[in-house]
């Protein structure tokens, strides 16, 4: 008999909507590797495209949040260039 996945649950995504006081909020959790690093360009396109849909042209319905540790900016390549992304034309 099988218990489990076998993986940790963030690796599988997650999904829900929250009641609050200010209305409701949806809060989407990316399929994430162990690599950590390499979701963050793929949560800032999700991110986009989501304000794209949204016509949110001041980027207040959409947040990102992305979590690192600090040995990986400087050892992960896709740490940075997710940062220079932030600030081409198109991105921003």
């Amino acid at each position: 008999e099988t218990w489990g996945t076998g993986d940790v649950k963030y690796h599988q995504g997650f999904s829900a909507d929250f009641a609050t006081p200010g209305g409701d909020v949806h809060l989407a959790l990316a399929f994430n590797p162990s690599h950590l690093e390499i979701v963050n360009p793929v949560v800032i396109g999700s991110v986009r495209a989501r304000q794209d849909r949204l016509g949110d042209n001041h980027g207040s319905k959409v947040l990102p949040i992305t979590i690192h540790g600090d040995s990986a900016i400087a050892g992960q390549g896709v740490v940075a260039e997710t940062f220079n992304m932030s600030l081409a034309r198109g991105f921003c």
